[in-house]
């Protein structure tokens, strides 16, 4: 007859070979005979929890306990037991018992840690995640989960210097390297979070969660040709990959591709009906191209995959701003609640806020209106900070005094040489919220027009590219006085061949007369420009600078961040527009100026003098912009599809009384 320690080593034996029935069967025969065994209950509910018996885990190691209730791993096996049958805040109360039984254990202070990580108690979180550190600072473990918390609370230093000593340890843990990358990327240091991701993937070639980081973050800098072999890769590797074809949706969105985007979103929503991201993102894409009825219905099926999604009610709210879907009260209380609870990330919060206050402003409610919007900027401003992604304005200050002093009258007036005479680039330049994406609809709906959207490509060549080649050390401007004819014509090439293998260019380059470059900063760069395209076309954005900062402020736009503050808007407006003087003072040509307050309520003429300037044969379908099938990736994507409107002009003297700090800031003076 077998003894009791025979028998639970059969079943030690019987779940090392994975056979859980046998070992189960073994346990229960044992404990017929025996009901005193503390080991055999603890075995018997770590076999029923993993075939997901919750209830029965918990009552045998409840049993197990009530023979043993100060043994410590007890109270941590029943601890991960709730913690898979997703009773956080009982899991919680298992593993502060086992530290009360052995205090000096970083095992289940590391858990604890780990527990209240996923109950958003962060701060608690900290203190036994360090004191596991503490106990055991040669566990690498210990120190990632650390790490990951303090992420959380934007200590990204802290998080980072946890990692580093964590990969010290071991060196060649692939996970630690991608869960490094993971947290610089979180961070905003992207060339230090690839060259992580790539170490990671040598460590464990082909693996499909490090190649997704790596091209993840290639995209983020523009290195768009390595990132998408990255992304082909994993398809390959996982056809049936929902979040791939997600991933690959993204990269073609943000290349302006919107036919592969809709593809790939179409695939994952087909392989995956609940991704709600996959249906944000393809109603995303459906905005983009002007299809509001169906995008509405994949944001609704969005939340009703997940109600907590804050994208999607974003997306609906910019339809509802433009009466194209209407919230509920309803809703719009969950939403309220959702936020006040304080469990969203601060990114969900504030886009979540945001649509509040597009809702409030589309019922005239601008009291209400305006305290959603103000606290959903303070909160983009919050994780800036913790970015270090604070608009600089003195660094701002200094550009602009540089970029006056270099491209002066005399820079102008001896000019030995520039790039090319080609007319085909037009480039549109302006604040945001200036009626620049009505301007580059208008032009291309000309059929000798093509537009590319906001390009960076500009910026690329002339604080990246340029540099590089010449290995200079000096800032942009000054070191464009040692750049010869050679590399002026070479740049302007590459330029130019950027456009015409752009993806919505390439079709329709042969044909193209001009090409419009929307991209609102480039004033920054008009010097810089008129030395490669003497000949190009600028045409410069204008509207009320009240209802541009306005505007901003509710807008939510991403990466612009002096756009969540209503000085720092003020203070960047000073700049733009001092820049925008100096430009109509020097450069050789003029510069075209579109007021949109005229367009709007003198449409035809203003229009027929815009195509005018561009040198092209008047079309009626510039006046019938609103159907054109231009993909447009900005903030106004909605009104474009419209004829032009004249409700927003003025818009600003709705909230008067809370824009004071903008006014001030805009002054010459201040």
């Amino acid at each position: 007859m077998n003894t009791s320690v025979q028998i639970l080593a059969e079943v030690h034996r019987k779940i090392q070979d994975g056979d859980l029935n046998e070992a189960k069967e073994l346990i229960q025969q044992l404990l017929k005979s025996d009901q005193s065994q503390s080991e055999a209950w603890n075995l018997l509910g770590w076999v029923q929890s993993q075939q997901n018996d919750f209830s029965d885990a918990i009552e045998s190691i409840g049993r197990a306990i009530a023979i043993h209730p100060t043994e410590p791993s007890l109270h941590r096996n029943l601890g991960f037991v709730y913690q898979n049958a997703a009773d956080l805040d009982q899991a919680v109360a298992c593993f502060e018992r086992a530290i009360q039984l052995a205090p000096d254990d970083a095992n289940p202070h590391n858990e604890l840690g780990v527990a209240l990580k996923a109950v958003n108690q962060h701060e608690k979180a900290v203190v036994h995640l360090q004191k596991a550190v503490q106990l055991q600072p040669q566990i690498p473990l210990f120190r990632q989960n650390l790490a990951e918390v303090l992420g959380k609370l934007e200590r990204f230093d802290e998080a980072l210097s946890h990692y580093e000593a964590a990969i010290k340890i071991a060196p060649h843990d692939a996970g630690l390297k991608n869960g490094f990358g993971v947290m610089l990327q979180t961070a905003g240091m992207h060339e230090a979070a690839i060259e992580r991701f790539r170490e990671a993937l040598a460590a464990a070639p082909n693996h499909p969660l490090y190649e997704n980081n790596l091209a993840s973050a290639l995209q983020s800098i523009g290195e768009d040709d390595e990132a998408i072999m990255h992304y082909e890769n994993i398809l390959r590797a996982l056809p049936d990959s929902a979040d791939t074809h997600v991933n690959i949706g993204n990269f073609h969105l943000a290349r302006n591709d919107l036919e592969s985007a809709s593809h790939h979103f179409g695939c994952a929503i087909a392989i995956d009906p609940s991704h709600f991201v996959a249906h944000n993102n393809l109603g995303s894409t459906l905005l983009d191209q002007g299809t509001f009825s169906k995008a509405a219905e994949h944001f609704q099926q969005s939340l009703q995959h997940n109600p907590e999604y804050a994208p999607a009610y974003f997306n609906l709210s910019d339809l509802a701003l433009n009466n194209k879907f209407h919230f509920t009260d309803e809703q719009i209380h969950k939403i309220q609640l959702l936020v006040s609870k304080g469990d969203l990330p601060p990114e969900s919060a504030s886009a979540m806020l945001f649509a509040v206050g597009n809702h409030f402003d589309s019922q005239e409610n601008y009291t209400e209106a305006f305290r959603a919007y103000d606290v959903a900027n303070n909160i983009q401003k919050q994780i800036n900070e913790a970015q270090n992604n604070l608009f600089d304005l003195e660094a701002r200050e200094t550009l602009t005094e540089n970029i006056i002093q270099f491209f002066n009258q005399a820079y102008f007036d001896n000019l030995p040489a520039t790039g090319s005479d080609s007319e085909i680039p037009l480039f549109v330049v302006g604040m945001p919220r200036s009626g620049s994406t009505l301007i580059e609809q208008i032009i291309s709906s000309h059929p000798a027009a093509v537009a590319t959207g906001e390009l960076e490509e500009v910026g690329r060549l002339a604080t990246k590219i340029i540099p590089r080649r010449l290995k200079s050390e000096k800032a942009f401007p000054f070191f464009i006085e040692d750049v010869d004819q050679t590399i002026l014509r070479e740049t302007a090439q590459q330029y130019l061949d950027h456009l015409q293998h752009h993806d919505s260019v390439a079709p329709h380059w042969n044909e193209s007369v001009r090409v419009v470059d929307k991209m609102w900063h480039n004033f920054f760069h008009l010097g810089f420009l008129y030395t490669l395209f003497p000949k190009a076309r600028v045409i410069h954005s204008r509207r009320d600078a009240m209802d541009i900062g306005l505007s901003c402020f509710m807008r939510r736009l991403y990466a612009v961040h002096w756009s969540w503050d209503l000085g720092d808007i003020g203070y960047f407006y000073r700049l733009y527009d001092q820049l925008m003087q100096h430009w109509r003072n020097v450069l050789p040509n003029s510069i075209y100026e579109v007021d949109y307050e005229k367009l709007a309520q003198h449409p035809e003429e203003e229009t027929r003098k815009l195509i005018d300037y561009c040198n092209l044969p008047w079309d009626d379908r510039c006046l019938e912009f609103y159907e054109n099938t231009t993909a447009v990736r900005t903030a106004s994507r909605i009104q474009v599809r419209e004829p032009i409107y004249q409700s927003s002009i003025g818009k600003w003297k709705n909230y008067a009384s809370q824009l004071a700090p903008l006014k001030d800031a805009m002054r010459a003076d201040a």
